[in-house]
């Protein structure tokens, strides 16, 4: 249910008018379809999905549909790189316990 809140947010502020019970049956299908491991991170395969789904569901153009797999994807993106923040952080302090106490001096200078 919280991938089709997503969904349902992303399309609410894209200005379209889903309903969020046509989006139940839409939205398992296309992550399904982008986790078929076709392209990097579904991309592509999502959007196609998406599109077609869009104009069979009578809901809207394909253009929307794909648009908002897209953005749908680009917001999946920037929530995971914050995660690289901690990952980098912890990762250099990790280096630095586990070097050498010569490495270390040597780093500091």
């Amino acid at each position: 249910i919280g991938m089709v809140a997503i969904f349902y947010c992303v399309l609410k502020g894209m200005g379209q008018g889903v309903p969020f019970s046509q989006l139940l049956w839409m939205t398992p299908v296309v992550l399904l379809a982008m986790a078929v491991p076709i392209t990097p991170s579904g991309i592509g395969t999502g959007q196609a999905v998406f599109a077609y789904l869009f104009v069979v569901a009578g809901v809207g153009t394909s253009i929307q549909g794909s648009n908002a797999a897209t953005t749908f994807q680009l917001l999946g993106f920037a929530v995971n790189a914050i995660g690289l923040i901690p990952f980098l952080t912890i990762r250099k302090a990790m280096a630095l316990d586990q070097a050498p106490p010569q490495a270390i001096g040597e780093a500091a200078r």
